[in-house]
């Protein structure tokens, strides 16, 4: 829906008895402005099992990577998309060059910092993955890590000081997943990462390709363990209350509710 051609595309497909279920508030308030009427909308968040996210004792990554208790690990979980070219994209949807930009001021005050990557390419973007970690060893040297895909993420996440989301375009990403360990986040002011993330309350917001901003952030993160702390405590209540399936089934189910009154 961002995007003129694909949205068109979309809402020309569309009969009159269909409805459309945003899983963010950017999403449903999108297709309103572009003229679906709000009766037709809805707004659902996609749904996790919260009670099973039980944060893990920190440690795993550290020995993995032989990395002491005081150095700051910067986290970024997402797969690398490559840009697509025909829409002007010249770096990649998830923001993996933004995060290494920043980490490069970020490092001016703590040298020691360590920015981790967590994810490989997603479908046939090897090529770019590998002009990511090309970037990143030229800017950061050994102070970046690409761990490539793993199934132990949520082990990942007990040893980030901070979790990172500079997505382009986002919904919620990952935030969620984050926040229900109890991770301080990062994210860009995109698609639905206000709803999880709302600056000064939950996490920090910055805008979108902004290495700069990110950096500040960062550093702001870092400065204050006790703010990050409270942000993440809130983030996990608030990921609680709006990612519970529970919750997303009754909404899915009152969607279909209402528009089977439509027929």
């Amino acid at each position: 829906m961002e995007y003129e051609a694909t949205a068109r595309a979309e809402l020309a497909t569309a009969g009159e008895r269909d409805g459309w279920i945003g899983s963010c508030t950017w999403t449903q308030a999108e297709y309103i402005r572009r003229g679906v009427p709000a009766e037709r909308t809805f707004m659902v968040y996609n749904g996790m099992d919260v009670d099973s996210f039980i944060p893990r004792p920190p440690g795993t990554l550290r020995r993995e990577l032989g990395v002491a208790d005081d150095v700051p690990i910067i986290g970024m979980l997402a797969y690398a998309y490559a840009p697509k070219r025909y829409l002007g994209q010249t770096r990649g949807l998830k923001g993996h060059e933004d995060a290494i930009d920043a980490m490069v001021r970020v490092r001016q005050t703590h040298p020691n910092a360590l920015l981790v990557f967590v994810g490989g390419p997603w479908g046939h973007a090897e090529a770019y993955f590998q002009r990511i970690v090309r970037y990143g060893k030229e800017r950061l040297g050994d102070q970046v890590v690409f761990l490539g895909t793993r199934s132990d993420v949520r082990d990942m996440y007990a040893d980030f000081n901070i979790a990172l989301y500079p997505s382009h375009s986002e919904n919620l990403g990952g935030t969620g997943e984050g926040a229900l360990l109890g991770v301080p986040a990062i994210a860009t002011r995109v698609g639905g990462h206000p709803d999880m993330v709302r600056d000064g309350e939950t996490g920090w917001l910055v805008p979108p390709r902004q290495p700069a901003e990110l950096a500040v952030a960062i550093l702001d993160a870092l400065a204050r363990p006790d703010e990050a702390a409270r942000r993440a405590a809130a983030a996990k209540r608030r990921a609680h209350e709006i990612f519970d399936i529970r919750r997303t089934v009754d909404g899915v189910e009152a969607a279909y509710d209402r528009a089977a009154m439509w027929a």
